[in-house]
């Protein structure tokens, strides 16, 4: 613990860890709005999570769409 500690003072780490809230929250903002993971539409934990990993795969496919047909578009007008 006292050596995360003494990473975390260093400016660079302190850097990298402003970033990450950027990076972890724009998934959950995604989920939420676009894909409407605000309440779950079953009950129990099994059920939840099952719900849960289809949620991220449709999110995660759909921004990999994006990105390929982004990739695409730029080799094209290039």
């Amino acid at each position: 613990m006292t050596a995360f500690v003494e990473k975390m003072q260093t400016e660079a780490a302190q850097v990298i860890y402003r970033l990450r809230g950027a990076v972890a929250e724009f998934p959950n903002a995604g989920l939420k709005a676009k894909i409407g993971l605000r309440q779950f539409r079953v009950r129990g934990l099994k059920k939840v999570r099952c719900e849960t990993l289809w949620a991220c795969l449709a999110y995660n496919l759909s921004q990999g769409v994006r990105l390929r047909w982004k990739v695409r578009l730029a080799e094209v007008q290039s």
